[in-house]
């Protein structure tokens, strides 16, 4: 699942708040984490920002 979406899809690439850095690590053991990626009218992937 996910497996075709590039690299600033996968978690270890979000942004993320040095103070909430910890929370995430946590959650990431306990957590899958499925992004759902977004299309435009034209059917063409909206790049995350």
């Amino acid at each position: 699942m996910g497996d075709d979406l590039s690299e600033e899809f996968l978690i270890s690439n979000w942004p993320m708040n040095a103070m909430l850095q910890d929370t995430l690590d946590k959650i990431k053991a306990t957590y899958i984490m499925v992004p759902i990626p977004a299309y435009d009218a034209d059917g063409h992937l909206i790049q995350p920002t």
